[in-house]
């Protein structure tokens, strides 16, 4: 049995050793891998593993978030493993280096030199011919018993030619199965049980088709037409109010993985709860059930054109994630109750003097940072007060309570509330973050230390900020940011016909002072 070791490298650790001594080794977050990276927040809960295949070793990917790569090449489909290969999970943070130990120590020299045994081999006798001033020796064989072996070997060669090309298209060329997803919809809330129906391409290459749920394996189909059912039930773990992606694994006959183009973002809940038959059906519910919001009806496509317009008004580039876009469009139906407009316009002064005059910060922060948190409600939430939902204590902790005076953040003025927000709103993004508003407002909330030790841990690259941003608590305040600024900027869009866009309070203040 070939034998082989990898040698681990996690970021603030010492490298450790672990020879590969099952048929599977899997990576990635959760203690349930044969090797966890528990602090790797790029890494996905099951994101990869090594499978030996008779004598060789391959890589493949779980469709993780973030994806491996072999020698800072991205992998998408099974990949053979060399003596020294670098595997990297997700980024630089965590990798390992992978070593066949059937190798002898000389191989591995040589190949360390980028030279095979076979090329030393090679050298070694030519320089020892050409040193030693003789002519090779005669061969003893007839010239036409040389020519008949000649002929022989080319007949082998042909034979194995016609073998490796045979194999080769049952594989990789026209017989290479390919599984495509039909339905449902990318967006789709499993409610109830949904069928994962999917077009199939040269079927009789298939040996079964996986279904993985953020990389994890949940289903599997061993037949035509290898569509699976999604039972609710099964998947209690998911249900979790965010979205989960689902990708396919095709397994040839020959026992080889290879990932699908194809995935969907799923999210998990319970089925909308009919009205029980013995209470009456009216237009007008009791007073103290309100109407819950219904689901916002743009299509993901509309939600990213919508946030694109919306990112307009501020500086940075950014990679609109799929699943991000998805958690947008399901909040915009929290904030398509109408009249924000007329609850926001008593306060434009106070939040154009603050947050622009008087702090420089861009104009539609005050006012979206407000729409999101307290949909311009001036009203207590436990410990949490006025505008921006901010404790007296965190104010007067971190000094943002200075231009306060005896008022406080509930004051029906709400000027301490834009004065505390707008000097803490600056902090955040333009101390911290250099005018990044994403991330920025992803602090919102957080102590000034907390949001130190966030900055600290940003990788160079921080276009996708989906993928950057780890916490539930800083996604949530990511997505009711954009959600409430897209709904505040399109209200016609979402059926608030008596609403304007907020931008009509601050439409000439837009630029940063």
């Amino acid at each position: 049995m070939p034998k082989a070791k990898i040698i681990i490298v996690e970021a603030g650790k010492e490298p450790r050793e672990l020879e590969i001594l099952g048929d599977v080794t899997t990576f990635g977050r959760t203690k349930d891998n044969s090797v966890s990276f528990a602090g790797d927040g790029n890494i996905s809960r099951f994101h990869a593993q090594i499978k030996r295949h008779g004598e060789d070793f391959f890589v493949s990917d779980f469709g993780s978030s973030n994806g491996t790569s072999v020698n800072d090449q991205k992998i998408s489909e099974e990949k053979l493993l060399k003596h020294n290969d670098k595997i990297n999970f997700g980024g630089d943070n965590s990798y390992v280096i992978f070593k066949n130990e059937e190798l002898s120590s000389e191989e591995q020299e040589n190949e360390a030199e980028g030279f095979s045994s076979a090329d030393v081999g090679s050298s070694q006798n030519s320089a020892a011919n050409s040193t030693s001033g003789s002519p090779p020796p005669k061969s003893n064989v007839p010239i036409m018993l040389s020519a008949a072996a000649v002929l022989s070997g080319l007949a082998i060669v042909a034979v194995v030619a016609v073998v490796i090309v045979t194999q080769t298209n049952l594989v990789s060329g026209s017989c290479a199965p390919e599984v495509a997803i039909l339905s449902p919809e990318s967006g789709t809330t499993i409610s109830e049980p949904t069928e994962i129906k999917v077009s199939v391409k040269n079927a009789k290459c298939i040996e079964r088709v996986a279904y993985l749920l953020d990389g994890e394996e949940i289903e599997t189909a061993e037949i035509e037409p290898y569509s699976v059912t999604l039972e609710p039930e099964k998947f209690e773990s998911f249900k979790d109010d965010s979205s989960h992606v689902l990708t396919i694994a095709v397994y040839d006959r020959d026992g080889a993985k290879k990932l699908q183009n194809d995935q969907l973002n799923l999210a998990f809940g319970e089925a909308d709860s009919e009205v029980p038959p013995d209470k009456p059906i009216g237009d007008n519910p009791p007073d103290d059930k309100p109407t819950p919001p219904k689901p916002s009806q743009i299509t993901i496509a509309e939600t990213k054109v919508l946030t694109e317009q919306f990112l307009k008004q501020f500086p940075g580039a950014y990679r609109l994630n799929t699943q991000f876009l998805i958690e947008v469009q399901k909040k915009t139906a929290e904030y398509k109750a109408p009249g924000f407009y007329l609850r926001a316009a008593p306060y434009r002064d106070v939040i154009n003097q603050a947050f622009v005059q008087e702090q420089g910060l861009y104009a539609p922060l005050g006012y979206i940072l407000a729409m999101s948190l307290s949909k311009f409600d001036n009203k207590k939430n436990g410990n949490s007060e006025g505008l921006w939902q901010m404790t007296n204590e965190f104010t007067a902790s971190n000094g943002y309570n200075g231009q306060c005076g005896i008022e406080t953040l509930s004051d029906a003025s709400q000027n301490c509330a834009a004065h505390a927000a707008a000097i803490y709103t600056k902090a955040m993004v333009v101390n911290l973050f250099q005018g990044d508003v994403v991330y920025g407002v992803s602090c919102f909330g957080l102590s000034p230390f907390d949001a130190g030790q966030f900055q600290i841990s940003l990788p160079p690259d921080r276009s996708d900020f989906w993928n950057v941003i780890k916490s539930p608590k800083q996604r949530e305040m990511v997505v009711r940011f954009f959600a409430a600024g897209i709904v505040a900027e399109n209200p016609q869009k979402f059926g608030l016909k008596q609403d304007k866009p907020l931008s009509s309070l601050y439409k000439n203040l837009l630029i940063l002072k």
